[in-house]
């Protein structure tokens, strides 16, 4: 099943180097995780742009069951993208401010929004689910689209194959009847698939966006609450960009570990998942980034022979939602910067939905100015704890990825990292952020 919601909202608006930089290693570990199986997973970054032919950039997801039984997931994606306003030339055109939705004489709002699209998945037992967010994936699964038979998207293909029942070396047929006489005691039973399952491709391009998935239960419509089949899921993404088949010169590939909160105890269930440290685990209370300072100079440059840099693009997302009420979670992040001679500088910024940006253009619109500038700081590194705060209903937790870019950029006169396109530079990598501690508060997700 596969249902759209949108919702007009003025809400809604990494490379972890620690080993590498400082070794300032946090010592209390969250109860989040990002390398143990869950039932809830969270992909704070989606990215579509472009298209195939021109290099564009994709998100190759993926999801695993790690159990010995078939494992269902409800998922929501969520498109985090602003829009041009009405007075635009190209009213309802994706855009990052207004500069993107030009006007007669004036550029016209970029007007933020949220809208989510429900989808489920079914997981084989110790297999894995992977899709394109471009295209999505068909609910027929099968290697011949014929053997769908024009059945709809999340229909059983009408020779998907079975066993039967306490033989099964013996492969059958459980759409035809007759196929069972080839089994002892006459059973034939459908093997497990992924059949049931609709991924929607990204309903718009370009996109940046986020996915949570719950795991659910295969024998009814409520979150899997059983001991013996609860966290089962693990999952990964990987931001490609280079074009179908990664034929482009200078593909890349960046990879993140989604993030996972495991049920700990079942609970009454009345619509509403509480990450509390009773039911499922709490968010965490601190997100570490170690990173370079933006425009450090540690790669060389030869091709501009002017100088070269690093970027870092940090993305954050609430740790709750209310999808029922179309009401997407929101705190404030508490940032402290701490560099190599152990000073500390702070910005705070609102997390309302989705939040991305370049590090030194969190605090400021002059990224030469920023406290994430290496120019500023004196030092090529640092480290970054965000901290979430708030009084939303659906709680303050935060998580995040950082992408990390060893591009090339000028920095002469007029500082060009104003338009920089992080789409287009030099080597990346993504990753996760260290997760440290349990939140303070309690945070939801409210199902419709």
């Amino acid at each position: 099943m596969v249902t759209t919601r949108r919702v007009a909202s003025a809400a809604c608006a990494g490379l972890t180097l620690g080993a590498l930089l400082l070794g300032l290693a946090p010592t209390a570990s969250a109860k989040s995780t990002s390398d143990q199986p869950a039932s809830i997973l969270v992909y704070p970054k989606i990215v579509v742009s472009g298209t195939d032919l021109d290099g564009g950039t994709d998100t190759v997801l993926d999801i695993s069951n790690v159990s010995s039984k078939l494992v269902a997931a409800h998922c929501w994606l969520i498109n985090a993208n602003s829009h041009c306003a009405s007075d635009a030339k190209d009213p309802g055109r994706p855009c990052t401010d207004s500069s993107d939705c030009p006007a007669s004489g004036y550029n016209a709002a970029c007007v933020p929004g949220w809208s989510e699209i429900d989808f489920e998945v079914k997981v084989t037992p110790e297999q894995p689910l992977a899709w394109s967010a471009r295209r999505g994936l068909r609910g027929c699964f099968s290697r011949n689209p014929s053997d769908c038979n024009g059945l709809a998207d999340g229909k059983f293909p009408l020779n998907q194959p079975g066993y039967c029942k306490n033989n099964q070396q013996l492969a059958c047929n459980p759409s035809v009847p007759s196929s069972a006489s080839i089994c002892p005691g006459g059973v034939c039973v459908a093997a497990d698939s992924n059949a049931g399952s609709a991924i929607p491709p990204v309903p718009e391009i370009p996109f940046v966006g986020a996915i949570k998935c719950v795991q659910y239960s295969t024998a009814q419509d409520v979150p899997d609450q059983d001991v013996a089949t609860h966290n089962a899921l693990i999952g990964h993404a990987a931001i490609t960009t280079g074009g179908y088949a990664m034929k482009t010169p200078g593909a890349e590939v960046e990879r993140y570990n989604a993030i996972g909160l495991q049920h700990l105890s079942a609970q009454p269930y009345a619509g509403t998942l509480s990450m509390d440290d009773v039911q499922y685990a709490k968010c965490p209370s601190t997100l570490v980034l170690n990173h370079f300072y933006d425009g450090a100079p540690v790669f060389a440059d030869t091709d501009t022979l002017r100088g070269g840099g690093t970027l870092t693009d940090l993305t954050l997302v609430p740790c709750g939602d209310d999808f029922l009420r179309q009401d997407p979670g929101d705190a404030v992040a508490q940032i402290v910067t701490i560099n190599e001679f152990e000073q500390r500088l702070s910005a705070a910024k609102k997390v309302e939905c989705f939040y991305e940006s370049i590090l030194s253009r969190i605090d400021t619109t002059r990224p030469e100015r920023s406290i994430f500038n290496a120019g500023v700081q004196g030092t090529f590194a640092g480290q970054t704890l965000i901290k979430g705060a708030g009084s939303s209903p659906t709680g303050h937790g935060l998580l995040g990825v950082a992408r990390t870019s060893a591009g090339h950029y000028y920095v002469g006169s007029g500082y060009e990292l104003n338009n920089f396109d992080f789409s287009g530079y030099g080597a990346k990598a993504a990753g996760n952020l260290w997760q440290k501690g349990s939140n303070g508060g309690i945070d939801l997700i409210v199902q419709p």
